[in-house]
C-alpha cells in the first residue's frame, strides 16, 4: 500500500462540502455535530495539532477540522516513508467557504472523505485519532443524507415484477 498526501484544496472541498450539505455553517453549527472534536481544551491536550494551531494562530473551526485532517494525512505518509511529516499549506476559510457555496454532492463528498481515511490510516493509533473520529462523523453525516427515505432496515418480501424470471446462465 502507498499514501500521499492530500492537496489543500482536496480537504477544503470535503469540509466545505460536509459543513454545506449538513445544513451548518461550520463545525459549531447546531446542526453538525462535529464540535467536539475541535473544543480548544481537547485541541489543546493533543500536542502535534495544537503545535500547527500555534504557528497559524487564530483559525476557524472549520479551518481546525481540515488541519486535523492534514496533520493526520501527513503523519501516515511519515510513518509509512519511515520519514519526518510533510509541510503543509494551511487552508483557509475562504477556500473551504468556497465549497460550502458549491459544495461537491454527498457521494462526491463521501468519496472524497474515503480517500482521506485510506491516506490518512498508517498509524496503529489510527482508531483512537480526533481525524477518525471526524471522519467517522462526516461519513455518518453524509450516509444519513444518501439514504433519508430508504426503508431497507428490514426487507422481508422480495422485489416487485420479479416472478417467473429465471437466470439465463
Amino acid at each position: 500500500m502507498s499514501a500521499f498526501m492530500h492537496h489543500p484544496e482536496h480537504f477544503a472541498a470535503v469540509v466545505g462540502s460536509v459543513y454545506r450539505n449538513v445544513g451548518g455553517h461550520g463545525a459549531t453549527s447546531p446542526d453538525c455535530d462535529l464540535a467536539y472534536a475541535v473544543d480548544p481544551h481537547t485541541l489543546g491536550a493533543m500536542g502535534y495539532y495544537r503545535a500547527r494551531v500555534e504557528r497559524w494562530g487564530a483559525m476557524h473551526d472549520s479551518e481546525i477540522v481540515v488541519c486535523i485532517l492534514q496533520t493526520e494525512n501527513a503523519r501516515s505518509v511519515a510513518i509509512r516513508y519511515k520519514e519526518e511529516p510533510e509541510t503543509f499549506s494551511p487552508v483557509t476559510n475562504a477556500q473551504i467557504d468556497r465549497w460550502e457555496f458549491k459544495p461537491l454532492s454527498d457521494a462526491e463528498a463521501l468519496m472524497a472523505l474515503d480517500s482521506i481515511e485510506f491516506q490518512s490510516c498508517e498509524s496503529k493509533d489510527w482508531q483512537e485519532t480526533e481525524a477518525c473520529r471526524l471522519i467517522q462523523r462526516m461519513r455518518g453525516h453524509l450516509t444519513h443524507r444518501l439514504t433519508r427515505g430508504c426503508d431497507t432496515w428490514s426487507i422481508t418480501e422480495p422485489p416487485k415484477d420479479t416472478e417467473g424470471l429465471i437466470r439465463l446462465c
